[in-house]
């Protein structure tokens, strides 16, 4: 079994991933960040939110985990990077990775110089609904009365409601088809990053400490023999999980998640699993539906009890 983490647990590397350049830099940091800010006060700050948020919330739980995971026998890999994935995912070995899946939704960060010059020449050569549908929405359209009508959107806000457009837009055969809401946007959002390469900084990439990376990048690195578990414990990892286990021919299983996931939580269900699994009564998935299940009956019976309290006179 192997414990990948790829995000920053010492001040040091936190603030080294903030300085990388800009193909490795941090994606998951830069709120942390105001480079704006004169050189003294922006690194005054980054020390603050080390200090009041990051080192809580997110470095001493992974530390944490990975001493757990270790003392159980876990192959544990800080500073992961898509080399200790390929090292990792092979054979029939449990591999979880807890870091940040930089998602489908667009920063302002993304837009490069000339994504407003560019963009509707661009989705204009493309026949396909979703860029015809944001074409339009930057477009005045008038209404059966003169003072009734849609005004434009600007070109950002137009990508943006692109993702969530009320439009059909995919080829289905045989039933209807359902579609998860993060699935349906990270999909529209790998098409925008294709139709608009060079225009924007793309979406849908798994942030490791070597930068991020692509789904096609990582499936071509996990070897064709895996036939292990793996747990992606990151934000919204549905469509990873599912791109990937397509590209294996469903090879071997995922754990994912449709929702963001939060660092302490996830981290004290992943241990709560290992120590169930380490017993050797379970399989890993079973451990992990098992640790989950006491997980859940543990929070619920608290927040009952603070709710009797506060029922008090």
């Amino acid at each position: 079994m192997t414990l990948l983490l790829g995000l920053p647990l010492t001040e040091e590397d936190f603030i080294k991933r903030l300085d990388a350049e800009p193909r490795r830099r941090s994606d998951f940091l830069m709120k942390y960040d105001d480079p704006d800010l004169p050189a003294d006060a922006r690194n005054a700050a980054r020390r603050r939110w080390w200090i009041s948020r990051y080192e809580t919330n997110v470095a001493q739980p992974l530390l944490t985990l990975a001493s757990t995971a270790a003392t159980l026998g876990c192959d544990v890999r800080e500073r992961a990077t898509l080399a200790d994935l390929s090292v990792a995912a092979r054979d029939n070995n449990v591999v979880i990775v807890m870091s940040h899946w930089k998602g489908p939704e667009f920063s302002n960060d993304d837009f490069l110089a000339d994504f407003k010059d560019a963009l509707e020449a661009r989705l204009v050569a493309v026949d396909h609904p979703l860029a015809t549908a944001i074409v339009k929405s930057m477009q005045r359209q008038r209404g059966w009365l003169p003072f009734i009508g849609h005004k434009p959107l600007p070109a950002r806000a137009a990508v943006r409601q692109g993702l969530d457009a009320a439009i059909e837009d995919e080829q289905t055969t045989g039933d209807r088809h359902y579609e998860l809401d993060a699935t349906r946007r990270a999909r529209r959002r790998a098409l925008l990053d294709a139709w608009l390469h060079e225009l924007i900084h793309p979406g849908n990439r798994l942030e490791l400490f070597d930068g991020l990376h692509a789904a096609s990048d990582i499936s071509s690195t996990i070897s064709s023999g895996f036939t292990g578990v793996l747990d992606l414990t990151i934000c919204t990892s549905t469509w990873l999980g599912d791109h990937l286990s397509h590209a294996a021919a469903q090879g071997f299983r995922t754990v994912q998640f449709v929702e963001p996931q939060d660092f302490l939580d996830a981290s004290l269900r992943i241990r709560q699993t290992l120590a169930v699994f380490h017993e050797g009564q379970h399989s890993y998935l079973a451990a992990r539906h098992a640790a989950n299940k006491a997980y859940v009956k543990v929070v619920d019976e608290m927040a009952a009890s603070v709710a009797r309290e506060n029922e008090q006179p």
